[in-house]
This record gives C-alpha cells, structure tokens and sequence, in this order.
C-alpha cells in the first residue's frame, strides 16, 4: 500500500514538474526576445562607431513604410550626415522597426545590431516580446500620448493621408453650405467594441433602423452591408448626417482618422475616445462628445432633437472646423510644403529625437535597464 501511495505521489510531482516546465517554455517562447533585449541592455557592452561627417548614416528599415514626417526628421536630427537608406544593411547606424513583425523574424535578422526607433500606428507601443533581441528601443513615435521621455506623440492621421491639409481645406470650404443630408446615422466598423455598439443601438433604437444604418462587420442593416475593405468610403457616407467615429480604446492622445472620414464628407462626428485631444486641434462645437453624455440613450436623444429641427441640424452641419478657422501647425507636420511654424515643430522633434539617439550611443558602453521606458501595464502584454 504505502508503495502504491509513494508512486502516485511520485506521479503527481512529475505531472507538476512537466506542467510547470511548459508553462515555463511557453512564456519563453512568448517573450523570448524581450529576454535576450532585457539581459543585453543589463549586462552586455556594445561599442558603437559612428561615420565621419558628410559620410553615409546608414538607415535599415524592418518592412516599416515610412512618411514623410519621419524622412524630415531624420534628414534634420542628423545634418552632418548623409542619409542613406539600405534594406539589408548589416552594419546601419540607425534600424526602424514597426509595431507588428518583430516577433517573426529570424535569428539572423534579429541578430543586426544598431540602435532602433519604432513606429506603432497603434494606440499600444512595441512592448515586451515586439523588442529586438539586441536590446530596448531609444524611441518610438506612437499614436497616443505617454509621459516617458522615449515617447514621441506622432497620431496616425496626420500622416494617414498623402496631404491632410487638402482634406480639410477642402472640408472647411463646404461647411458654410452644408445642408442636411437624406439619411441621419452612419456606422462602420470590423472591431466590434462594446462602446460603438452601444453607441450605435442606442441610436438605431431612437432613430428606427432605417435612419441608422450599420455597414460594416459588425451591426449591419440588411441590404447596406459595404464590400470588402469598404471600397469608397466617401461615397459610403456621404449622404449622412452624422457617422459614428469611436475608437478602439479611450487612451491619451490616441486619435485616428476615424474622426478625419467623417468631416472629409461633412458629416457631424458622433465621437467616442480622448476627446480632450480632438479638442486640443478641432473646434469642440463641430463633434458630438459621447463622453459628454450620462448615457448612450442621452445621447440618441440629444441625436433625434436635432434630426427633428432642420434648422438646428443645418447650423451644426456649419460649424467651423477650427475655432479661428485655421488649421492648427502640428496637424501640418507631414505636408509637401511645411508653414514656417510646423517645420519648427519638426525641428524641435527631430532635437529631441537626436538626443535620445546620443545619450543612447553614449551610455550603451555600461548601461543600466532602461527602467523609465517600460511599459507594464497589462495591456502591453497582449
């Protein structure tokens, strides 16, 4: 008996043993490269030369597509160089990654030692198992606002579009004449979070479901489903009043072009995110806050008023865009032709950024973990 009891006790410590070492490999694998970027910025030297002046920086993009924006600045954080883009370069002196890929690619790649920045269109930035296995990113623009020094605000709408200031000029010259359109509530979305579908039942219940039409992937109205990809999304929207425009999450500062395609055909925004930020560039009378309402209900009824007197819908249609009705500089930072104001902004981003850049070189010889620049919020483990 006590024989039968040793080997069922052998037996279970062997399954715990083999339960625990899985879940062991597992987040290994997980975060295997955020461990290798975690012991080389601790505990590994790394001697950077840097070229002479007027010699090539040598630039290696990760399959990151970069605006303009991010050209200008490179070209004006390092004057004295010149700039040189090379896809396979195995010695750059500079290595752009992206929010998504990291984690695919290979040993060999990932092996390509070089400080790196990363760009994430995301509202979260390249946490944990996204770093390179050679060490932590100096910086990274990202599309939502953090405090850390390393954290450079760059929202993904500005550079969304070839000239935003085109769109919004061209926005800007049709408010004045706006009339109300045919039909009231356009909404379109493929991630189905629970405030837009809230938002938007709300809506369809006050509204009736012919005057509030769903087209995307998630709630959609029989016979308005809108083609893969969404096609034109102009002419989707354009004879509607108002478009829902919620972001994925309510974070500082993250505010995508969700917002953009509804003003670029007219429409009242009905907007649901940081709402501080979007008052920061655009006329707060010209969107409806949802944030400003007790409840989505409250707010179908603040909807329905207005679809119910012409005259009051017609003025909110008019609405200026910007409050003195002129777009505001950092909106300007990706256009052809820089105003002398945005190209100042840019030149004060691209000092930081250079900075960020040396201080990086300079203390790589015997640094400490970059503490201040990890994010550790659950979120980032996602």
């Amino acid at each position: 008996m006590k024989f039968f009891l040793k080997k069922s006790k052998l037996i279970k410590n062997l399954i715990m043993i083999l339960l625990i070492g899985g879940i062991s490999l597992a987040l290994i694998n997980r975060y295997q490269y955020f461990l290798w970027a975690t012991f080389n910025e601790c505990c590994t030297r790394w001697e950077f030369k840097l070229p002479q002046p007027k010699e090539e920086f040598i630039i290696r993009s990760e399959g990151v597509d970069l605006p303009r924006v991010l050209e200008r600045l490179l070209t004006l954080a390092f004057p004295e160089y010149k700039i040189t883009y090379k896809e396979n370069a195995r010695a750059p002196h500079l290595l752009i990654t992206g929010y998504y890929g990291q984690s695919e690619e290979s040993w060999d790649q990932q092996a390509v030692r070089a400080p790196y920045f990363a760009l994430s269109i995301e509202n979260k930035s390249v946490r944990w198992r996204r770093f390179r296995a050679t060490g932590y990113p100096f910086a990274e623009f990202v599309s939502r606002k953090k405090e850390t020094d390393n954290f450079i605000f760059l929202p993904f709408f500005i550079y969304a579009y070839d000239s935003l200031k085109d769109i919004l000029e061209e926005a800007m010259r049709q408010r004045p004449t706006a009339t109300p359109r045919s039909h009231q509530v356009a909404y379109i979305a493929s991630d189905c979070t629970p405030e837009r579908e809230g938002i938007f039942h709300a809506l369809r219940q006050r509204l009736g479901g012919d005057q509030a039409i769903g087209m995307g992937q998630c709630s959609t109205t029989p016979g308005h489903k809108a083609p893969g990809g969404y096609g034109d999304l102009d002419a989707l929207l354009k004879d509607y009043n108002f478009v829902i425009a919620a972001e994925n999450r309510d974070y500082k500062g993250y505010v995508t072009e969700k917002i953009i395609n509804a003003y670029k055909v007219g429409a009242i925004p009905i907007y649901w995110g940081d709402a501080d930020t979007v008052r920061e560039f655009f006329n707060p009378d010209s969107f409806m806050d949802v944030t400003q309402y007790a409840s989505f209900e409250e707010l179908a009824d603040a909807v329905v008023a207005l679809t119910k007197e012409p005259a009051e819908l017609q003025k909110k249609l008019r609405v200026p865009l910007f409050k003195d009705n002129k777009i505001p500089d950092f909106l300007l930072i990706n256009e052809k032709h820089l105003t002398p104001e945005a190209e100042k902004i840019l030149k004060e981003m691209a000092k930081r950024f250079r900075r960020l850049y040396d201080e990086y070189v300079d203390k790589r010889k015997n640094r400490q973990p970059y503490g201040k620049a990890l994010d550790w919020s659950w979120e980032s483990l996602s």
